[in-house]
């Protein structure tokens, strides 16, 4: 999921966290330029969320141009934007299928989308530079805890900081700063 995290890496990133059962947001770790991540425990299960720029994410320019213009109606992301993507620290080449890492706790999903909020928040905090976030959901229960987390930013978080960008494709969605 996230190309340069190792077992060490995430032992490192997760040498601080509160016991399991538990909620807890890490620092934010740079694993290379454009791309940062904050660890997460939430109850027994521990969770990376990577915020990469668009272009990193497409491969290069060029891609990410093609990607716009075929799902996006050729919308660009401004300049410092985000990608913001999650998954289970032991995830591998399956992350993408929601029935492979589901929560072990599934009616906890209105709890998980907050501290996924709470990550976004602390991330537009320390990067008041990133104007945009954005996110290509893989199903349409993931498009909804996105939309869920960032209906809690608004609401309790940073009222009035971010509005929607994009028609609700169900590839490409996102949130701008206002």
């Amino acid at each position: 999921m996230f190309p340069g995290v190792d077992d060490n890496l995430k032992l490192e990133l997760f040498r601080s966290a509160t016991a399991p059962g538990t909620v807890w947001v890490g620092d934010i770790f740079i694993l290379r330029t454009e791309q940062e991540l904050i660890p997460v425990r939430f109850g027994g299960q521990d969770f990376l969320i990577g915020f990469s720029s668009p272009t990193y994410e497409a491969g290069d320019e060029e891609s990410m141009e093609m990607f716009s213009l075929a799902w996006a109606d050729g919308y660009i992301p401004a300049a410092h934007s985000r990608m913001v993507k999650f998954s289970r620290t032991e995830a591998n080449a399956e992350h993408f299928k929601p029935d492979v890492w589901h929560l072990d706790t599934a009616s906890q999903v209105f709890q998980f989308s907050q501290t996924l909020a709470d990550a976004v928040v602390y991330h537009a905090q320390t990067y008041p530079t990133c104007r945009q976030y954005l996110f290509w959901p893989s199903s349409h229960q993931l498009e909804l805890l996105y939309k869920r987390a960032f209906r809690y930013i608004d609401r309790a978080c940073l009222p009035g900081e971010f509005r929607p960008i994009l028609q609700a494709t169900g590839v490409f969605n996102g949130y701008e700063r206002t």
